[in-house]
């Protein structure tokens, strides 16, 4: 379907009901679109209750659109977007040979309440697009989120489990702020290059087959108020050459390690306590003896779930 006209909606009866797209996947001879969005004469399209199945680019935005209800099923793209600011909510992403979601900025990007899941390829972000995700699972694909080239990506509420790599991937100067989000299986929980950012809380990280962080190239990490699980030593590997300025200090502080021993934490962060070469160190005292609560403690509850360091 192609998309000319202004203000435009498609709208199934049922989800499963309405499908477009042909009876057998076939990359071979051609490369079919499902609904394709044209950049000069659409400007807002709505779609809302339906499948595309079996097309190259399931979904492919510009412009304004808002996509409600939809399922992307074995594409060859899930959902493609250029330049455009566009609200996705309750999609079903699932089967896609190539990639589960590829978004470029500059532009604002929304995807709530959403599922993706074994998919060759997960969501990548890039050229400076602006990224909100809430309350979505991304399992079981070959990868969770990939942000690049200048990203900037909100994700909170999320589960993001069993990807055969990497949960979350930071590089090219983008930045993440992650709240409250579930992450656990594959290789690695979160790998940063290139100066970029990641900043969370309220995390459930582990066991990854590999590292819970990687942190190389000048990129920064704090994650607080966390549980960090881990398997695998080191659990925390910085490494890497700073692009730019002074050294890096990490904030791990007020986590939980799954142990009270503050030299088994030590033992598993690789800094540079550990490599002269290495210019930034993980501050990871005072930490948790409890796992993370759900509800607001009392404060001499929280003062007996610490180890604080000692004052010399």
């Amino acid at each position: 379907v192609g998309i000319e006209k202004d203000d435009l909606t498609l709208m199934g009866v049922h989800r499963d009901s309405v499908v477009i797209g042909p009876l057998e996947q076939n990359f071979r001879d051609f490369l079919p679109k499902g609904i394709a969005m044209r950049y000069e004469q659409a400007t807002r399209l709505t779609i809302r209750d339906l499948t595309v199945r079996n097309v190259y680019d399931g979904l492919r935005l510009r412009a304004e659109s808002w996509v409600s209800n939809v399922k992307s099923d074995s594409c060859g793209i899930g959902i493609v977007g250029f330049q455009m600011t566009s609200f996705v909510d309750s999609v079903l992403i699932e089967g896609c040979t190539a990639l589960a979601m590829g978004i470029a900025g500059p532009g604002r990007f929304e995807l709530t309440a959403s599922t993706i899941r074994s998919n060759l390829g997960g969501a990548t972000f890039l050229d400076d697009a602006s990224v909100e995700i809430r309350d979505c699972s991304f399992l079981e694909n070959t990868s969770g989120l990939k942000l690049q080239r200048g990203t900037v990506a909100l994700v909170q509420d999320c589960s993001i489990t069993d990807n055969l790599f990497v949960a979350i991937s930071v590089t090219s100067a983008s930045t993440v702020t992650v709240l409250n989000a579930r992450m656990r299986g594959g290789r690695n929980g979160v790998t940063l290059q290139l100066d970029s950012t990641f900043d969370g809380s309220g995390l459930i990280m582990g066991p990854f087959d590999e590292e819970i962080v990687v942190a190389l190239g000048g990129a920064r990490i704090d994650i607080r108020d966390s549980d960090l699980r881990f398997g695998f030593e080191p659990a925390i590997r910085l490494g890497g050459y700073p692009t730019s300025g002074p050294t890096i200090t990490h904030d791990f502080r007020h986590n939980y390690w799954a142990t009270t021993d503050s030299q088994a934490i030590a033992d598993a962060i690789h800094d540079g306590n550990d490599a002269p070469t290495i210019d930034s160190f993980v501050q990871f005292d005072p930490f948790r003896l409890q796992s993370t609560p759900t509800e607001q403690p009392s404060m001499s509850t929280l003062k007996s779930g610490y180890h604080l360091p000692r004052k010399e």
